[in-house]
């Protein structure tokens, strides 16, 4: 497993997180190279603020740290922690760590993107990018070229501003989009809420929370069993507990139970939906 970095006559030692004697994947890919040797041919100003979303293990936040100031935003407490480690083992430059939920800063002169998977905070993102950046800071997401549908790109134009692509190099695409604060409304709500059908619950989402517009198979799967368990007076853990779903029905079947909800995304919206059915 490749842990150097080595790109135009510099070198990082790159690792994911939590590090792994047996690591089978790096902590980079060939668009985190692309975006670089892109970014690099424009010659930006030294110490140019540049704002990173969705930087997977800090390869990206390593790399620009070096000569410019770096804001890196990121919904993922591992990500986040990846991103420390890789920045002390390479004995660089501190960046500003933000969590999906923080604000944003206002002087930014260039934009890069690691495009998420979840295409509602894809969309929440571009959205709030247009908002505070139109007409003031270019903006360059990447992804494989694989999962840059034409509905991807319709994404873009709809809600952030004109959009192109690059040429593919090793299975990888840039999408260039000029902010614009046009036309409409913002495409996502930060917050939203809906009613679970066949059980009194409602359930508070985030951008980025998992299956955060319907109940997924799973939950559904597993409510209709909980009530099997014998949980009263017990000790639960629900790991990735998301919007919570889980943790609630456990809590109104139980009331006894002792529920410690867990998940990584800083946009996990348990505690919001507890709030919202009235669970202390």
């Amino acid at each position: 497993m490749k842990t150097e970095l080595n790109l135009l006559e510099r070198s990082y030692s790159l690792f994911r997180y939590p590090k792994l004697a047996n690591e089978q994947l790096q902590a980079w890919d060939a668009g985190d190279e692309y975006l670089i040797q892109h970014v690099e041919e424009l010659a930006l100003p030294k110490s140019s603020n540049i704002l990173i979303l969705n930087d997977n293990f800090g390869a990206l936040s390593c790399w620009f740290s070096e000569e410019h100031k770096v804001t890196a935003v990121t919904d993922s407490f591992v990500s986040q922690q990846g991103i420390k480690s890789n920045l002390s083992a390479n004995k660089l430059n501190g960046v500003t760590l933000l969590s999906s939920t923080d604000a944003w800063p206002n002087d930014i002169d260039l934009v890069l993107m690691q495009i998420p998977r979840n295409n509602r905070y894809l969309t929440w993102q571009l959205d709030q990018l247009a908002q505070k950046y139109a007409g003031r800071s270019p903006f360059i997401a990447v992804n494989k070229a694989k999962e840059i549908h034409t509905s991807t790109l319709k994404l873009f134009e709809k809600f952030a501003g004109p959009t192109t692509t690059s040429l593919a190099r090793k299975k990888h695409r840039l999408v260039f989009t000029e902010l614009s604060s046009a036309t409409q409304k913002p495409a996502v709500d930060a917050y939203t809420t809906w009613q679970v059908e066949g059980h009194d619950l409602t359930l508070a989402n985030l951008p980025n929370v998992y299956s955060g517009e319907s109940l997924d198979l799973g939950a559904r799967f597993m409510l209709e069993h909980l009530s099997k368990l014998d949980a009263d007076n017990k000790d639960v853990v629900d790991l990735g507990c998301g919007n919570g779903v889980l943790s609630i029905k456990l809590k109104q079947l139980f009331p006894a139970a002792r529920i410690t909800a867990v998940d990584e995304s800083f946009m996990a919206s348990a505690r919001q939906s507890i709030t919202l059915n009235l669970i202390s």
